[in-house]
């Protein structure tokens, strides 16, 4: 396991195992789209010119939880982006094959955002999707490499219409004219880009549960989530600075989901309790009956159990325990936790001490925290007990606002983030 590569991972958000909108994975070094040119197993996955009516070149993210990974999908065959044999060796192949409900951690992808593009990150070996030797040629093949910031492993997620090729207003809901909280007037393309009034550009991203990620030109990475009525985006940078912008103009209504719902949007009725409560109930978050993990925090929920056990998965193929701690600090980094979850991660580590080191990295991050007190009885020294305790007890004393809480370092004492200014 290389260390340096799992502390340089940020896990983006997908909240529910759910096809989200096609994509094209463009290269950056070549402009090229990834292809699957073939419905056969095994099939090579190269680049091509890209051509938003080739169904061979549109891939699905389907998120498998908050914080963990997700599968990737060829829309034109139906399976998975797979690093082949489950290799973890660099330049082993990246083809697809069907996708599997377990044992799947080479299905498994982490989508990295940067200033200049999206990594891929394969859960199970912690190496970056890339195209074999930079080659910029038609046909060159995709590969897992160890993470840089190269070109030839980042790549811009281009939404297009399942059935036009082109993403549209009633394909793409956040398509439009947006009230940015500086004042300013940001417009959001179906392309893919981003333009302000003061000259801002940058791209966007979809991700599932209308999440989006916002990579401006300047270095900011925006992440927001989009309100049900398709009228405000809510969200963080990544310092921790609040994000807000409301629409200007009508929303798209390629929107749901028969006249009930609509009335109920139209009139700002509150959703009936009971359909609340049908929704809640469906949570998993693998810890059986938890009480964490119904809860939410900054309007968001812990690992559902899909995201959480491959999570495990991974942490237990890296039997070094020092990588192991910064492995899960890493990816608990901008997810959230239910006490519960907290308590397996502790299991998994022979050295209290190492396991004490997990839990200053992670417990802020526990959307539960009066349920902490229970994994006590995980540590069997007493001194490592006492350490346990005060470690919570200290939570209780830290800031509970989002730009605190939002950022790991501002528990070790770092200042907070200078302000959001690049649109003011």
């Amino acid at each position: 396991m290389n260390i340096r590569t799992a502390l340089v991972l940020s896990f983006a958000c997908f909240s529910s195992s759910v096809a989200q909108a096609q994509q094209q994975l463009v290269a950056r070094h070549s402009g090229k789209c990834a292809t699957a040119e073939s419905t056969r197993m095994g099939t090579q996955v190269v680049q091509r010119a890209c051509d938003p009516a080739r169904a061979d070149q549109q891939w699905q993210v389907r998120g498998s939880g908050t914080g963990s990974a997700a599968t990737v999908v060829s829309a034109g065959t139906n399976n998975c982006l797979d690093v082949e044999g489950a290799a973890t060796t660099e330049g082993a192949h990246v083809k697809t094959f069907g996708c599997k409900p377990t044992n799947n951690a080479n299905q498994q992808w982490v989508m990295r955002v940067t200033p200049r593009g999206t990594q891929l990150v394969a859960m199970h070996s912690q190496r970056c999707l890339n195209v074999a030797g930079a080659d910029s040629a038609d046909g060159a093949r995709f590969v897992q490499g160890d993470c840089g910031d190269r070109d030839h492993q980042l790549f811009d997620l281009r939404a297009v219409s399942a059935s036009s090729g082109v993403t549209s207003d009633a394909a793409e809901p956040l398509v439009g004219e947006w009230r940015w909280f500086n004042g300013a007037t940001i417009t959001v393309r179906s392309n893919g880009t981003l333009q302000g009034t003061n000259n801002q550009r940058g791209k966007w991203a979809r991700e599932p549960n209308d999440r989006y990620v916002l990579t401006w030109d300047e270095g900011w990475i925006d992440r927001v989530l989009l309100s049900s009525d398709k009228r405000k985006l809510q969200g963080s940078n990544q310092h921790g600075t609040q994000i807000s912008a409301e629409r200007i103009g009508s929303a798209p209504i390629s929107e749901p989901s028969g006249p009930a719902e609509r009335e109920r949007r139209e009139t700002n009725t509150p959703v009936p309790s009971e359909l609340r409560a049908r929704s809640i109930e469906k949570r998993d978050c693998g810890t059986g009956d938890d009480p964490g993990c119904n809860m939410q925090r900054n309007g968001e929920y812990p690992m559902d159990a899909s995201a959480f056990n491959a999570m495990l998965t991974a942490l237990k193929s890296t039997p070094a325990e020092p990588a192991r701690v910064s492995m899960t600090r890493s990816m608990v980094a901008s997810k959230l936790i239910t006490a519960q979850q907290l308590g397996l991660i502790i299991n998994l580590f022979r050295s209290e001490t190492q396991a004490l080191d997990a839990v200053r990295g992670t417990a802020h991050r526990v959307v539960d925290r009066d349920n902490l007190t229970v994994n006590v009885t995980r540590f069997r020294s007493t001194p490592n007990k006492t350490t346990y305790t005060k470690i919570i007890a200290g939570l209780a004393n830290a800031s509970t606002t989002n730009d605190r809480l939002e950022s790991p370092r501002d528990t070790n004492g770092t200042p907070p983030a200078r302000l959001d200014l690049r649109r003011r």
